[in-house]
């Protein structure tokens, strides 16, 4: 069963209950996208059976509340893209397997990634985030994988006794987007930020004494106004990097 409402912009709110008793099969898509929806009101999808939510092209949809899924189960699959939501229910991240949320810009922060246990795909808008899957490893040994004559077993073995599960996420970082901080050491941070006041203050205090002397402009003089001038420059520039640095620090 598939239920598709597209392209209608009078729909502003998903109310409590909206799709409870529609099926009482478990529905396989709820396509929900390029309208008018705003909010995603408490218990929208109460006793709903639902496989994949598709909300994409909500461009106002701001809020989900946290209790819109309660009652709700089997949600695999969440597309959340092209919407201004700026947070994820907690009560869905365990059972989700695709997680799409590109163009969702608001989105700058995701739940911690431990809640996320049967993800297996993520499609994001921030390399950044991917980050977090990147290293992820979910521990899937089954207890029973310590009997030798089950780990004899190539199918048991192959789904049960694996170390690992790793997350396919895109955008994947890259030399402009990488995982690894910009400055790791503190002190090197905290010098950075030393050097780089010194610098704006000192450069900036040298060019108004110069240009703002009486004096005659000598070729000397006109030499070391570009000198503290480039020196500005660079300071302008660590304090770039070290805000980045903070802004994108962990």
């Amino acid at each position: 069963f598939l239920f598709d409402m597209q392209d209608n912009s009078r729909i502003q709110t998903v109310p409590a209950n909206a799709f409870k008793g529609l099926c009482t099969q478990p529905i396989t898509e709820i396509r929900l996208t390029r309208n008018g929806i705003k909010e995603v009101a408490s218990d929208a999808f109460n006793g709903t059976k639902m496989y994949r939510l598709l909300l994409r092209g909500n461009k106002q949809l701001a809020h989900i509340s946290p209790g819109a899924f309660v009652g709700s189960s089997e949600l695999v699959v969440l597309d959340v893209s092209q919407t201004a939501v700026s947070s994820l229910p907690d009560s869905i991240l365990g059972g989700l397997r695709r997680l799409v949320a590109q163009s969702a810009y608001q989105l700058k922060k995701l739940p911690p990634v431990q809640k996320f246990t049967k993800l297996r795909t993520a499609n994001l808008t921030y390399a950044s985030h991917c980050c977090a899957f990147t290293n992820m490893h979910r521990n899937s040994w089954h207890p029973q994988c310590d009997q030798p004559e089950l780990r004899s077993i190539l199918a048991f073995r192959r789904v049960h006794c694996s170390n690992s599960t790793s997350i396919s996420c895109t955008p994947k970082h890259d030399e402009f987007n990488p995982c690894e901080d910009i400055m790791s050491p503190v002190p090197l941070r905290i010098l950075i930020w030393i050097i780089s006041v010194l610098a704006l203050l000192g450069n900036a205090v040298v060019l108004l004494v110069l240009l703002g002397g009486r004096s005659k402009l000598t070729v000397p003089r006109f030499l070391m106004c570009h000198l503290a001038f480039a020196d500005l420059c660079m300071g302008i520039y660590l304090v770039v990097i070290a805000t980045v640095d903070m802004l994108t620090h962990g």
